[in-house]
């Protein structure tokens, strides 16, 4: 006999870890992002805080909320590739140095 509609959606809750009891999202695993975002990461904030700069201030400059900036300087989020330029062009940074492939950092211009 086949299922209903509503016992396949709580079956796929079970599997996804939802309790509908609690609400959607909870108990949900996230996938780990990869350590190379850390790394990446970390790197931006030392050539923002070279130049003395905050995440807040970083962050208006891009035109992104401060809170994404924050996330993208701890590997917590990915950050699109036009944010990762604008980035390199507002502090002349070496993208090669930024994304780890050179061990020497760089001026550019």
């Amino acid at each position: 006999m086949p299922e209903s509609v509503g016992q396949m959606v709580l079956k796929i809750k079970a599997d996804l870890s939802l309790d509908p009891e609690k609400g959607r999202g909870q108990n949900v695993h996230m996938p780990k992002l990869p350590k190379y975002l850390e790394e990446i990461g970390s790197r931006m904030r030392e050539t923002r805080e070279t130049r003395g700069h905050t995440t807040d201030q970083t962050a208006k400059f891009l035109g992104i909320d401060q809170s994404f900036y924050s996330k993208y300087e701890n590997g917590k989020r990915r950050m699109p590739i036009t944010v990762f330029r604008e980035f390199c062009e507002l502090y002349g940074a070496d993208a090669e140095w930024l994304l780890n492939r050179t061990k020497r950092k760089r001026a550019t211009g």
